[in-house]
């Protein structure tokens, strides 16, 4: 698995350039989990992406032949469209991060508020459930993704402090 994992069902990786069949399903999962975790952490010399554009491209890659399409519907199914460490615009035009996302609920994930409308930090940051909001008839719901270096965040210091 490790010497195959960046090949791709079209024939286009390394390093012996195989296909569709020659690479083994277990093999294709450790493929696209790693080119999950190389873009959104970014290594390779390339700034880190937002984890919501990182699916986005998977899957864009895998209806051009690279990945098989199911594998990375499962891997979007899984986390979520806003996934783990996403930074969000609510319909607020608060700025929050995913914290978590329900396995029942994959567009109403658990947010940690960081901004309000106007820009400014929250001296609280305010944990929100929106699923929970959802069946209470809140007005909070995720607007758009965002980037967080065009943002000015560093994702990884802010969920260090989560845990």
């Amino acid at each position: 698995m490790v010497l195959q994992h960046h090949e791709r069902l079209d024939g286009s990786g390394y390093p012996k350039g195989l296909k569709g069949d020659a690479i083994t399903e277990l093999t294709q999962i450790l493929s696209i989990a790693d080119t999950y975790d190389a873009q959104i952490s970014g290594r390779c010399s390339q700034p880190p992406v937002p984890p919501a554009r990182a699916l986005s491209e998977l899957y864009r890659a895998a209806v051009g032949g690279q990945y098989a399409t199911s594998l990375v519907q499962r891997l979007i199914q899984l986390l979520g469209v806003y996934p783990i460490g996403s930074l969000v615009r609510l319909n607020t035009g608060e700025q929050a991060v995913v914290i978590w996302v329900h396995s029942h609920s994959r567009l109403t994930p658990t947010i940690k508020l960081l901004n309000n409308a106007s820009g400014q930090p929250y001296d609280e940051q305010e944990i929100i459930d929106l699923a929970a909001q959802t069946k209470n008839g809140a007005s909070r719901f995720i607007q758009e993704a965002l980037d967080p270096h065009e943002a000015g965040w560093d994702m990884g210091k802010i969920l260090d402090s989560l845990w």
